[in-house]
């Protein structure tokens, strides 16, 4: 394990520190002597390791003090690691970060406070996290905390204490321990459990060597090479055992011949007594009143086969009649229709007969006018320019007729607006304004009824032409 930085606030006589073991002078330095006077707080910077790593000191662990103490009207215990931090503060805390003997960095806290962060306020519960900054993982339950650091250092607390962190008179313990303990806890210091694996590992290896070397021994002693005598006689052997096995494989073919006899039997005896038992139950059905009527149905069946065969035909029979009958009535339809059509083709005929009969008479007629009908063409072209010219002049009367309808609509309102005026602005000539108004009045009416007139020559016109 490799320490790189220690950071103390308000534990025992420390109010505030920071140790960088990886920076100079110290991270040149092999070995590194801490002096001072008393209460300087020597003991308080590895109170403060053992305290980050283990939430527990060495001093504490072993003192000889008993009993209780009274924290504001709570009970603590007098090797409490609580009771490391100053009086009259509020909040203490531990901050170590190391490099463990697994090549990981980590970094431990170890904290406490009173309410509030009063220094009169009530003590709280330690708070101890152990953060794994390879992985980023930070560890906040005593028991794995306690396991994550006994991965990166290799010591628990009992064993840091008796091996790293040494207190006053712990060193005569080392001394006075047993073989077995100073030699686990030696090899986790030096890493010499490397060695005893390796010597192990090495026992084992030579014993089960050995084993199959004993082993090979007794295979020699037992395959020792035989003498002509022993070699003769085990050819005799040979030929004997070859003898019988014939003899033995004969006897089991015999036997296995005999096996299958009785398989067969066992078969053939198990069908009989199937077939005896299925002979009885026909039998008692035979014998049974079912069966007489089943049977007496069958024969009644089997005596009117050649009826049952009759009848079939007969059906058919009657299938082909309807269908004949149907087929004939279609075909007497069939024949009406197309008398009737006949019927209708000869009338057809006879009136066709007298039209040519008519037309040849009407085309003899109208022979002599056979030329007016090759000029109808001439004609008819004639007749459409007229017929334009007569539209043409209907258009142009009813366009007259429309706008004589307008002037009327608006000349005589104005009229009469006129003549009521020129009553109330000339009262004095009323007479004389009224005779000129009578006659501008004839004089319209008249124009309106020549206009009427003449319009309704114009239609007489249009009639005559159209006629």
């Amino acid at each position: 394990m490799k320490l790189n930085q220690l950071t103390i606030h308000n534990i025992a006589s420390i109010k505030d520190a920071t140790i960088r073991f990886d920076a100079q002078p110290l991270s040149s330095s092999e070995v590194f002597l801490i002096t001072g006077k008393t209460g300087a707080g020597k003991s308080t910077i590895l109170d403060a390791i053992c305290l980050a790593l283990y939430a527990d000191t060495p001093r504490l662990d072993s003192t000889n003090m008993q009993g209780n103490m009274t924290d504001q009207e709570k009970v603590v215990k007098v090797d409490d690691p609580r009771q490391l931090m100053r009086r009259n503060t509020g909040e203490a805390f531990v901050q170590l970060t190391f490099k463990g003997a697994n090549g990981v960095s980590y970094e431990a806290t170890w904290s406490v406070a009173r309410s509030r962060n009063k220094p009169d306020g009530n003590l709280q519960a330690k708070k101890w996290t152990l953060k794994n900054m390879l992985r980023d993982i930070t560890y906040n339950k005593d028991e794995e905390i306690r396991a994550e650091i006994r991965k990166a250092i290799g010591l628990d607390f009992k064993q840091f204490c008796r091996t790293t962190m040494l207190a006053q008179g712990e060193f005569t313990r080392f001394l006075n321990s047993k073989d077995d303990e100073k030699a686990d806890i030696l090899e986790k210091i030096t890493g010499a459990s490397i060695y005893s694996r390796i010597g192990k590992r090495i026992f084992d290896m030579t014993k089960e060597n050995k084993e199959e070397w004993q082993k090979a021994e007794q295979q020699i002693e037992a395959n020792k090479p035989m003498s002509d005598d022993e070699v003769a006689a085990k050819k005799a052997e040979i030929v004997r055992l070859d003898k019988e096995r014939e003899a033995n494989n004969t006897l089991v073919q015999q036997e296995q011949t005999k096996a299958a006899w009785l398989t067969k039997e066992q078969e053939l005896a198990q069908k009989t007594t199937e077939a005896k038992t299925s002979l009885a139950r026909i039998e008692q059905q035979i014998g049974g009143d079912e069966f007489r009527k089943d049977d007496l149905l069958l024969q009644l069946w089997q005596s009117t086969t050649e009826a049952r065969g009759w009848a079939v035909d007969r059906q058919a029979a009657l299938s082909s009649k309807e269908k004949l009958l149907k087929e004939m009535k279609k075909m007497q339809a069939d024949y009406l229709q197309l008398h009737a059509a006949l019927d209708f083709s000869v009338q057809e005929a006879e009136r066709n007969a007298r039209r040519i009969s008519e037309l040849t008479a009407a085309l003899n007629k109208e022979a002599g006018r056979k030329p007016l009908y090759e000029n109808m063409q001439g004609i008819t072209s004639q007749l459409q320019l007229m017929l334009d010219s007569s539209r043409k002049e209907r258009e142009t009367q009813m366009q007259m007729e429309r706008t004589t309808q307008t002037l009327n609509q608006q000349l005589i309102p104005e009229h009469e607006e006129a003549k009521k005026q020129a009553e109330e602005s000339a009262s004095e000539d009323s007479s004389e304004e009224s005779s000129k108004n009578s006659s501008k009045s004839s004089s319209e009416t008249k124009t309106s009824s020549e206009a009427s007139s003449e319009t309704k020559d114009s239609s007489e016109n249009e009639n005559n032409n159209e006629k």
